[in-house]
């Protein structure tokens, strides 16, 4: 007689295929429904094939499941589970496991495996499960956790806790593009988990930087982008942030390119801030620009201005104000209208229009057209033009009319060439009596043998002898001669000379006639 199986296995040689037949080994069908044979459980052990298949005839991989045969749109489906009636978090539900049969070196065993875990209790509503990926590590029983999908689709790499985002990595990544889409025109986030953009917003980019909490970056604007850093703030759209460290922008199509603690403040378009630290651009400063340096500002409503650098170099609007330049230096400030230069130097103050100041120590331009330069020179008249030495550390050279031209050189002034001029205008002091003409004259001597240098120019008359009326004292007390007054003093004298000399040769004619 034959058994239930041999006749199970007997009738299904008798359907199967000619190409299973011609091999040897065994197939096995349990469960038969008439000639569906594809509604039952397969085993096969063949020369070409050691394969399982539920409802599958002639399965192709080791392991297939099929649906019922009727209705043929019925899924296959595998499940795995536990018998907790109390399901927690960090449950297990069920896991997939891979394993390694590598005897050498010790290497059998588990090297992956897929978990269903509770991410919390669940109820007849509520069923909150992740997936865990592990790999093994050889440590632990079941290898480390790699990845996770949270019950609500989010994906964690590197970490097992749950983010506000549909995809975050905990760690470095390399990509060819992360996308956002929360508007027709992708945002693109990187960096901290707390760097933000203000919802509505399109094309951002955050390319990374950020901190924990108070050093996030935010984006209040659309095609608006930080570059990195941290604890940058973003306001205007087509502006940009490129790095740095608590930079703040308010303005459209404007640039911090980095440093610290720079802000351009609202409705300044087109500014730009190149760097450094704590410089400031005020609001209405439209295409202003400040290069770096440190504790540099432009206040409010100013146009088309510039400072290179320096630091606490600074400018006020007087009106409209627009088209001046600060090139660096320290502390020189600016109240001018327009097309005023202050390139440099320390402490310089311009206050009209087209006024400039190459450099220099406290030099000072009050009005329009005008220029100072070198040692507390003053240009305070319209049209003036005033150039002042190092006076020993006192003093200053000041204009006292309009377009003038004035030096004060305690080394004197030189010219190399010829100088001419349309007009001189007379302001030559002229001794009050012949007394004093006199006494000028006969005050100037040469210095005494030692003092006297008869290579030196300067150090030949003895100033100290000079007679008042003829001694120009300058602002730190050095005494020289007033060559104008020494002119009118000797005129005066000779015109004495003169009339003496007619009275001596009329006295000389008398006599001469006498002795005849």
């Amino acid at each position: 007689m034959y058994s239930r199986l041999s006749i199970v296995v007997l009738f299904s040689c008798m359907l199967l295929p000619a190409a299973v037949l011609g091999q040897t080994g065994k197939y096995i069908q349990v469960g038969d429904n008439g000639d569906s044979l594809q509604d039952s459980f397969w085993l096969f052990e063949l020369q070409s094939t050691h394969a399982i298949g539920f409802a599958e005839l002639l399965p192709t991989y080791k392991f297939e499941i099929y649906g019922a045969w009727s209705p043929t749109s019925s899924p296959g489906e595998i499940a795995f589970g536990n018998h907790s009636s109390a399901v927690t978090t960090g449950t297990v539900l069920g896991r997939l496991l891979f394993l390694s049969r590598d005897t050498s070196a010790g290497a059998e065993g588990l090297v992956a495996a897929i978990e269903a875990v509770a991410s919390g209790e669940h109820s007849t509503t509520y069923h909150r499960t992740d997936l865990v990926f592990k790999t093994s590590n050889e440590v632990e029983d079941f290898g480390i956790e790699n990845m996770r999908l949270h019950y609500d689709g989010n994906l964690t790499i590197g970490t097992s806790t749950h983010y506000n985002y549909k995809l975050f990595v905990n760690g470095e990544f390399r990509a060819n593009g992360i996308r956002t889409e929360s508007a027709s025109v992708p945002n693109v986030i990187g960096g901290a988990a707390g760097n933000s953009f203000t919802s509505g917003n399109y094309g951002v980019v955050i390319g990374g930087g950020g901190a924990g909490s108070g050093y996030e970056h935010t984006v209040n604007g659309n095609y608006a982008a930080i570059g990195g850093g941290y604890s940058n703030d973003l306001v205007g759209s087509y502006s940009v942030v490129a790095g740095g460290y608590s930079n703040s922008l308010d303005s459209v199509a404007a640039v911090i390119s980095g440093g610290y603690s720079n802000v351009i403040a609202t409705g300044s378009s087109y500014a730009v801030i190149s760097g450094g630290i704590s410089n400031e651009i005020g609001s209405n400063s439209d295409y202003s620009f400040i290069g770096g340096g440190q504790d540099n500002y432009l206040y409010s409503d100013l146009n088309y201005e510039v400072i290179g650098g320096g630091r606490e170099n600074g400018m006020t609007a007087q009106g409209t104000s627009s088209y001046n330049v600060i090139g660096g230096g320290y502390s020189n400030y600016m109240t001018g209208s327009f097309g005023n230069v202050i390139a440099g130097g320390i402490d310089n103050y311009t206050f009209g229009s087209y006024s400039v100041i190459p450099g220099g120590y406290q030099n000072s331009t009050l009005d329009n057209y005008t220029f100072a330069a070198g040692y507390r020179a003053e240009a305070d008249e319209e049209g003036s033009f005033v150039w002042s030495s190092y006076n020993g550390g006192s003093g200053t050279c000041s204009s006292d009319a309009e377009n003038q031209f004035k030096v004060c050189a305690v080394g004197g002034a030189w010219f190399s060439n010829n100088v001419s001029a349309a007009s001189f205008t007379d302001r030559t002091p002229y001794p009050y009596d012949l007394e004093t003409a006199y006494s000028a004259v006969l005050s100037m001597r040469r210095l005494p043998d030692g003092q006297y240098n008869p290579d030196d120019m300067g150090s030949q008359l003895d100033h100290e002898s000079l007679h008042p009326f003829v001694t120009s004292v300058e602002a730190d007390g050095t005494k020289s001669r007033n060559l104008s007054a020494t002119v009118s003093a000797q005129n005066e004298v000779i015109k004495s000379l003169i009339e003496r000399v007619t009275v001596l040769e009329l006295e000389v004619t008398a006599i001469k006639a006498k002795v005849r």
